[in-house]
């Protein structure tokens, strides 16, 4: 593909006004019976988030910096997901890396988001400061406009387009594409076809996050104008003209969007048709042994979400079955990324027995591997999962992911 010049992505948030602000285990855990007396039930999403920030943050700098940032990101960004701000914005400063400037961004793009202008203003005058400091060779080009581009949606949520389209412009073209989005919730219904057009271009020549970018832009517009059945028609068409060269895994996310527009505004058939489509990529498509597990729950969700919960619960019965007969081939420290999909499609389906079954073979599975590295990323995505997931954690759950805390050391 060529490369998309990035003036035309620019043009996406120039061209619009600015947006309003918006808010059964095979082996068992051994307990810790004075770790297991600290668990908090009356808390459970903080401790869980307390304990994953624990996780993140005994393993040692030298040599595992770029880790441990990226977990302490992924608890900031759960602490978020589930309305803990403050429990976020204390994380910061215990970010090693240019990943500290990111992990500020995004929090001012929660406030942002929840239509709280005085705390995104003053997140995003501190992500600044620390996006100043990003001088390191190793963290200029993409890490630094990672952090940028998230600073940019905070400025174009405020109704600053001209400023994060300049940051946009900047940006190389894989960071570039992020900010197409916002441009689709305030451009006038007389400049869509200009708008469309310009997506339609990126997702021609772009690179490939370009074309995903673009993509979900139009899935927006799907969203936005969906009382028109013909506009809704001819965006869905162009999504599948342009998404040819796109792996699978992407054209599910943009399919996920379409479906959840249409479950907003009742149209379960076409919710369904879509729901079924994915069911027969996930299920007809070669994937690696852990992921071939893990998109069953993608898929699931949607089934789910289509007012189609026998199939969904068919299909996690199949995953499962699927698992064990691939879990001795598995390598150990992925097995986790093929089952907390899994427990998370049944915290939907009210099944939170079964979810809490998986997420406590998901924690054995974490003590396989020696090394405290794999364990504790395993730990803070199994406590991410379950936050993020709505599942109220039994207190033999809190214990198992005590256990595992508790046997973090080295060697990393």
């Amino acid at each position: 593909m060529k490369p998309m010049h990035p003036i035309a992505i620019a043009y996406l948030l120039l061209a619009t006004a600015a947006p309003s602000v918006a808010g059964s285990l095979s082996t068992p855990i051994v307990q810790d019976d004075h770790r297991a007396a600290q668990v908090n039930t009356e808390d459970p999403v903080g401790w869980l988030l307390s304990t994953a920030s624990e996780a993140a943050a005994l393993m040692p700098l030298k040599p595992h910096v770029k880790t441990r940032s990226r977990l302490q990101v992924a608890v900031v960004e759960s602490a978020l997901a589930v309305g803990r701000g403050e429990f976020a914005s204390a994380q910061v400063p215990g970010i090693a890396n240019w990943r500290r400037g990111l992990a500020q961004a995004k929090i001012a793009v929660h406030y942002a988001e929840a239509g709280n202008r005085e705390k995104a203003e003053a997140a995003l005058a501190e992500a600044q400061e620390i996006e100043k400091g990003i001088t390191d060779e190793f963290d200029q080009g993409w890490r630094r406009d990672r952090v940028r581009v998230t600073m940019a949606r905070v400025f174009a949520l405020l109704g600053d387009t001209k400023t994060a389209a300049a940051i946009q412009l900047q940006a190389v073209p894989g960071e570039a594409g992020r900010l197409a989005t916002l441009s689709t919730h305030a451009i006038q219904e007389e400049h869509l076809d200009q708008q469309i057009a310009t997506l339609g271009e990126i997702a021609e020549n772009g690179e490939m996050e370009q074309v995903k970018y673009a993509l979900l832009s139009v899935a927006e517009l799907y969203g936005r104008f969906y009382d028109s059945a013909e506009r809704r028609a001819s965006l869905e068409a162009l999504i599948r003209d342009k998404w040819k060269a796109m792996p699978l895994e992407p054209r599910i996310e943009v399919l996920e969007s379409l479906a959840a527009y249409d479950v907003a505004h009742n149209n379960l058939d076409h919710a369904r048709a879509i729901a079924d489509e994915v069911t027969v990529i996930v299920t007809g498509n070669r994937w690696n042994m852990e992921q071939s597990v893990a998109m069953h729950g993608r898929a699931a969700d949607l089934l789910a979400l289509s007012d189609q919960a026998d199939k969904a619960h068919a299909l996690l019965s199949e995953a499962m079955t699927l698992y064990g007969k691939l879990e001795p081939k598995i390598v150990s420290i992925y097995r986790g990324q093929a089952l907390r999909p899994i427990a998370e499609s049944y915290v939907k389906l009210g099944a939170e027995d079964a979810a809490v079954a998986i997420y406590q073979r998901a924690l054995t599975e974490a003590l396989v591997n020696p090394n405290s590295r794999p364990r504790a990323e395993d730990l803070v995505a199994t406590c991410a999962s379950i936050v993020e997931s709505g599942l109220t954690p039994p207190r033999s759950l809190l214990r198992s992911v005590a256990q595992v805390r508790q046997n973090l050391g080295a060697p990393w």
